[in-house]
């Protein structure tokens, strides 16, 4: 019996430990006109360093001026774009590096996208990888904002 505590406190003390990278959304864009003139943070939420950490842009759908989002598209998030400033960071516990999405590609009006963080926790030697899917909807005063939205769910067909 103590040996099967022992084991449960071990795997539950390593869940707590696993790396956590976290990615922000921005509140409002720059410039209304391109909703990618915004920035995300991405952070080491974790206790764990975090090596080798970039981050990318994983294209669904992006719109310029005129053009809606296909509501009931699910992204597959194959095509990427990376910059170099987004590449090899490494993060301890609570820091954060800043991109901003127009370094990449502007102007947009409306985007369906996500930021992928891959990394290497400092004792494990493979690649990890997280996603964090984020899409632009209209609000009642006429602006876009940019949402958190689940990878694998359709858009709700107003925006």
């Amino acid at each position: 019996m103590l040996g099967l505590c022992t084991v449960l406190g071990f795997v539950i003390s390593l869940l707590v430990l696993l790396p956590r990278p976290t990615v922000f959304p921005p509140s409002v864009p720059l410039d209304q006109k391109d909703q990618f003139s915004v920035s995300f943070d991405i952070t080491n939420s974790g206790y764990i360093p975090l090596a080798d950490c970039t981050a990318s842009l994983g294209v669904g759908q992006i719109t310029s001026k005129g053009a809606n989002l296909d509501p009931g598209f699910i992204p597959t998030l194959e095509s990427r774009l990376v910059m170099p400033a987004w590449q090899h960071h490494r993060l301890g516990m609570d820091e954060r590096f800043t991109i901003v999405l127009s370094d990449a590609v502007h102007p947009v009006e409306s985007a369906d996208i996500a930021i992928i963080v891959s990394y290497k926790p400092w004792f494990f030697p493979i690649n990890r990888e997280k996603i964090f899917r984020f899409v632009t909807f209209k609000q009642t005063n006429g602006h876009q904002y940019w949402r958190s939205w689940p990878i694998n769910e359709k858009l709700p067909p107003i925006q």
